[in-house]
């Protein structure tokens, strides 16, 4: 009798970070945020699916009075495998939002639905580098209106271990733009570690997260 194995793909992200948002005409604003994802996949299968959770605490002044905002994203996701090195996707997310002002004790509750198309290719180039191209879109559909949200990203293996990348995120009005910067180290072929810088023109972000694989 022939016995026949499955490998399981088995990936954990998780994520933690600080924001600061500096806005004179109406906010002063510093965020922490924290995360995991998993993402699930059997090696003979083209289908990859994905489960995420991201919560949001912020604490900052509009106008002199304090105001506490919560919010909690919950997601899920589906990956196509079309090979190895190119994927597509798409993913649905329901987030949360509870804002506090504490002048009049007055709460805020807000729903915001996102629904997202993506696409990753891997381009392999000489003496083991690697390019990945990342791109997606988002259709934001919440309390206070509609909107789409883009993203491109570049990233760029130096070796097997280490890469480096570069994104940009802006909504459809092109207002405000935001720019990521990333470095990624693999200290196993398990583990990885994270960094990321973000800025836009009222925002600064600092992150620190890593891959676990199974």
């Amino acid at each position: 009798m022939r016995s026949i194995y499955w490998r399981i793909t088995i990936v954990l992200d998780f994520a933690y970070g600080e924001a600061g948002i500096l806005d004179p005409s109406w906010l002063d604003e510093d965020n922490e945020f924290y995360g995991i994802s998993y993402l699930h996949r059997q090696s003979s299968s083209l289908h990859g699916f994905e489960v995420s959770w991201l919560r949001k605490d912020s604490e900052g002044r509009a106008l002199s009075m304090l105001v506490e905002e919560d919010l909690e994203t919950i997601g899920v996701g589906y990956i196509y495998y079309l090979n190895d090195g190119f994927t597509l996707g798409v993913d649905a997310s329901r987030a949360a939002l509870s804002r506090n002002f504490s002048f009049n004790s007055l709460d805020i509750d807000q729903k915001l639905w996102s629904y997202g198309i993506s696409a990753r290719r891997m381009f392999e180039l000489a003496n083991d580098r690697w390019f990945v191209f990342h791109g997606g879109l988002e259709l934001k559909d919440g309390d206070m209106g509609d909107f789409v949200l883009g993203e491109i990203e570049g990233i760029y293996y130096f070796s097997p271990e280490t890469g480096v990348s570069l994104g940009v995120k802006t909504a459809d009005d092109f207002e405000n733009a935001t720019i990521d910067l990333g470095f990624s180290h693999y200290f196993t072929e398990r583990f990885a570690v994270d960094l990321l810088i973000g800025h836009s023109d009222d925002t600064d972000e600092y992150g620190l997260g890593g891959k676990l694989r199974f």
